[in-house]
């Protein structure tokens, strides 16, 4: 972890503490990590994503609700 860059660190940093967060608060719901990315996932199979987008610097949230889901099939 000591190469990574300062932006990389940060992201990092931001997901480790979003997931104790929602460890914290005994929320029933599934996180997965792949790198930069962390996965909410709720009982009604909603979801979160969260992920770096690091040319811009940034960090990205998009959702996708249930309803979502169901009228796309």
């Amino acid at each position: 972890m000591g190469t990574e860059a300062p932006f990389e660190q940060l992201i990092e940093q931001t997901l480790r503490a979003i997931e104790d967060a929602l460890d914290a608060t005994g929320v029933d719901v599934d996180t997965r990590r792949s790198g930069p990315v962390l996965t909410i996932e709720f009982d009604d199979d909603s979801r979160i994503v969260i992920n770096s987008q690091e040319a811009m610097s940034e960090l990205w949230r998009s959702e996708e609700h249930t309803s979502e889901l169901q009228s796309r099939e």
